[in-house]
């Protein structure tokens, strides 16, 4: 019995270090990209009217932002685009609305399914990134990219990125 107690203790203590060790590594990792998202905080803060900020995304594209939600000092809701070269904020109640921007969506396709709304910059245009997929006439999967002006929903460009 004292033996199957030193072999359970010892197994316990190897269990948690291994852990411990997985938590640093993936913290680790973890820890440029929160240092950016930290910086393109405190750079929406400093440079913009955003006093308080509550998420903040990646885009890619031709120049990469990182995309800075958050309230202004009278809680309207505000989008800043923060790239090494720029920045640039808006209200979100000057562009079009999420819910008209996914109604506008269904219509335009009824048979995708959308993954994932993100603000971003085409070109010289702000825009939303619609990225979604739908079946092809083979059946199989679709994926695309719409590219719509932030401020009126117009489509500026779709990128079909074939089947996956």
């Amino acid at each position: 019995m004292q033996t199957r107690t030193k072999v359970i203790f010892g197994a316990i203590v190897i269990i948690a270090l291994l852990l411990f060790g997985l938590s640093q590594f993936l913290e680790s990792a973890q820890a440029g990209d929160w240092s950016d998202n930290n910086q393109a905080a405190l750079t929406a803060y400093q440079k913009t009217i955003m006093v308080k900020a509550t998420k903040v995304d990646s885009f890619i594209g031709d120049q990469s932002f990182k995309i800075v939600y958050g309230d202004d000092a009278l809680g309207q809701k505000l989008i800043a685009w923060i790239s090494d070269s720029e920045i640039h904020s808006e209200y979100v109640s000057d562009g079009i609305s999420d819910k008209a921007l996914r109604t506008q969506f269904a219509q335009k396709e009824p048979t995708a399914s959308l993954m994932r709304i993100l603000p971003g910059k085409l070109k010289n245009d702000y825009v939303w990134e619609l990225f979604y997929k739908k079946p092809n006439e083979r059946g199989k999967q679709n994926y695309y990219y719409d590219y719509v002006n932030f401020k009126d929903g117009s489509l500026i460009d779709t990128y079909d990125l074939g089947v996956q």
